[in-house]
């Protein structure tokens, strides 16, 4: 998004790419086979999800008008530690050759911290790049974003208080990322017609002794939180029922090298057959 606010008429576009989408089936590290194989890969995707033409698409391509933000270099392996001989590892080498060869467009890679230290650990890495890590949400940053997203301060005041007062503890720790942050506002700024339906002091709870504790308790009550003022025939149990057995079809992908056909599925490609399958048996039980 920051890359499209700052773009200026006539350079490259970023365009969001899956890296499990990237054909892994034969380690090609030569620059001319790598950029072959990005670029086709590029056009396939801007046809698919841009509804370009081909040849608009291949056009765009071998322009350097398209900047790859390939997404999710860790979803590649179910490994937490992988290296040079690993999946990611494997896709890293064939967007160095890609980038050796090419001189116009450039790419940028995303994946977690501990995954992506793994593959330098085994000198593996974006070669020529700038290495970006977003860092924690500060106590100052945190109280912020809570004032701002919240209609009433006064009700998170306890939590607000907490937040400064013990910096680096539990609950300072557990609303130090922006994805909990927002956890923590849609689950306690649920509204009914009696009025909020959470109090957020719960945050604060002995039993909510660790960031881990705070963390699972926002999950536990996010389904429900989002779903309340849906106006759809969706129970929060039979949801969270279907999102857990897609979850746990995506991991046995990346756990066991699942295969469909001759593609190897990863940890973020869904076979409509099964998550038929797998809905069907649901609505039985039900």
């Amino acid at each position: 998004m920051a890359l499209l606010e700052d773009r200026a008429l006539g350079d490259p576009v970023p365009v969001r790419i899956s890296a499990s989408s990237l054909d892994l089936d034969e380690d090609i590290s030569g620059p001319g086979a790598a950029t072959e194989r990005v670029e086709m890969w590029l056009v396939a995707h801007v046809m698919k999800v841009h509804r370009f033409s081909q040849r608009a698409a291949r056009a765009l391509v071998s322009a350097g008008q398209v900047v790859p933000v390939v997404d999710g270099l860790d979803e590649l392996d179910a490994t937490d530690q992988p290296g040079y001989a690993s999946r990611a590892g494997q896709a890293l080498r064939i967007l160095n050759g890609y980038q050796r060869y090419r001189s116009k467009a450039e790419l940028m890679v995303t994946c977690r911290t501990e995954h992506y230290q793994a593959l330098t650990n085994d000198l593996t890495w974006v070669e020529g790049s700038a290495r970006v890590e977003i860092r924690q949400v500060s106590d100052a940053q945190a109280s912020k974003f809570i004032m701002d997203a919240t209609i009433d301060r006064e009700r998170w005041k306890t939590v607000l208080d907490t937040i400064s007062s013990a910096s680096g503890g539990p609950l300072a720790l557990a609303l130090s990322t922006p994805w909990r942050l927002t956890l923590a506002v849609t689950v306690y700024e649920q509204r009914g017609n009696a009025g909020f339906l959470r109090d957020p002091d719960q945050l604060t709870a002995d039993e909510l002794g660790t960031p881990d504790a705070i963390r699972d308790h926002l999950l536990s009550l996010f389904i429900p939180a989002v779903l309340y003022n849906s106006g759809g025939p969706y129970d929060p149990g039979r949801t969270h029922r279907w999102l857990a057995t897609l979850a746990g079809h995506l991991n046995q992908n990346a756990s066991t090298g699942r295969r469909f056909g001759s593609r190897r599925l990863s940890s973020t490609d869904i076979i409509c057959m099964s998550c038929g399958q797998l809905l069907v048996t649901e609505d039985r039980e039900s």
